[in-house]
């Protein structure tokens, strides 16, 4: 994945078309520092158990701040499948959020087939993080495909951890949930928003059903982003306070689905500020499209969101538009391991509709 001088807009052709009335789903990610973070388990079909934990092995320089670990699940190949990577902060170290890459070993063309399901915070076994639970550690992600195969497909989990700051104590997390999206076409969003005397640190979301697994194969996300209490994007150097998760049906209805969206509520310097970067994108049918907020010269990444197909009024996000990644990157749009990210990167798919007039915008929350 690669990127342009500001907004890092990037056009890419997919191989396969994506079937009219199916759609994304779901992914995980965490964290680790200075010693082997674990990470994960891999579900390469729908009905399948969690495979065996693969071990994959990381650390992080001493230093203090935020900084970026990953964890890879091979897949998922088949149709109508899921991979399931999930990865945890060492002790010492704090979970301030994380993201998900949907992509082809390789770097290989992607397929609009390909999407998520969830990114979010978790306990280390990769069960969804709870208000009940204390301060999550560990970080999981969902990767899924549509009615088409994905050979080669990978999902990546990256979390951010922090190495200390002073004054950082361990996230609370904050879940809300809501009933949707049922009808075909339609979408529903949550927004979860941080108690008084606390500031967003991060945050994550999950489209699923409310019982029972797997999700539909028409259910994906199509925004993971910091916001204002109402759920509404804000400009660049705002203070967001809240977390709005986005999910779609696609061309299919559905019965018993739900939508979450998790804030994890902690401290952070008043000086941060968020950088929100837009573009057109993606138009064309099956095609990719990626848009990358930067930090400025000197600051580092604290946390960032993605969404796509989204308006200011909230109008349902264009049928088969679906986000395939949402991770800290650098400038150019790559993915971060083992060290403090600069960026933030959003990658949309268009699957296989054309999506005339559709926008995908990255947020990018910076140290000061």
């Amino acid at each position: 994945m690669t990127g342009s001088t500001t907004d890092t807009a990037m056009a890419r052709r997919g191989s396969q078309g994506m079937g009219l009335l199916l759609l994304p789903a779901l992914l995980l990610a965490a964290c680790s520092a200075q010693r082997p973070i674990t990470a994960v388990r891999a579900r390469s079909d729908a009905a399948a158990p969690p495979s065996p934990a693969q071990q994959v092995m990381a650390s992080l320089p001493p230093g203090n701040g935020p900084a970026v670990v990953q964890a890879i699940a091979t897949g998922p190949v088949a149709p109508v499948a899921f991979a399931t990577a999930t990865v945890s902060c060492p002790a010492g170290t704090v979970l301030t959020g994380g993201g998900i890459r949907a992509s082809i070993k390789g770097d290989g063309t992607p397929s609009p087939s390909q999407h998520f399901v969830g990114a979010f915070p978790s306990s280390s076994d990769g069960a969804a993080a709870t208000a009940s639970a204390g301060s999550p550690n560990s970080w999981t992600a969902i990767g899924a495909t549509g009615a088409q195969p994905v050979p080669d497909a990978n999902t990546m989990a990256l979390a951010i951890c922090d190495r200390g700051t002073p004054g950082t104590a361990a996230p609370q997390v904050v879940v809300k949930s809501t009933l949707g999206p049922f009808a075909a076409a339609s979408s529903a969003r949550a927004t979860a928003v941080c108690p008084g005397g606390t500031a967003l640190v991060g945050g994550g979301a999950n489209a699923g059903l409310r019982k029972g697994w797997p999700p539909p194969p028409s259910l994906h996300v199509t925004a993971s982003f910091p916001s204002d209490p109402g759920g509404n994007t804000l400009a660049s150097g705002g203070q967001p306070s809240a977390w709005t998760a986005v999910a779609a049906t696609g061309g299919a209805p559905l019965t018993g689905a739900a939508t979450t969206a998790y804030a994890l509520c902690g401290t952070r310097p008043a000086t941060d500020r968020m950088v929100v970067k837009s573009a057109i994108g993606p138009s064309g049918a099956a095609t990719s499209f990626s848009v990358t907020a930067r930090c400025p010269d000197g600051s580092i990444l604290v946390f960032g969101g993605a969404s796509t197909g989204l308006t200011q009024r909230g109008n349902d996000p264009p049928q088969g538009l679906h986000l395939r990644g949402t991770f800290p990157s650098d400038p150019a749009g790559h993915p971060v391991d083992g060290a403090a990210a600069t960026a933030w990167t959003a990658v949309a798919e268009a699957g296989g509709l054309l999506t005339l007039g559709a926008r995908t915008t990255a947020f990018a929350v910076c140290s000061g």
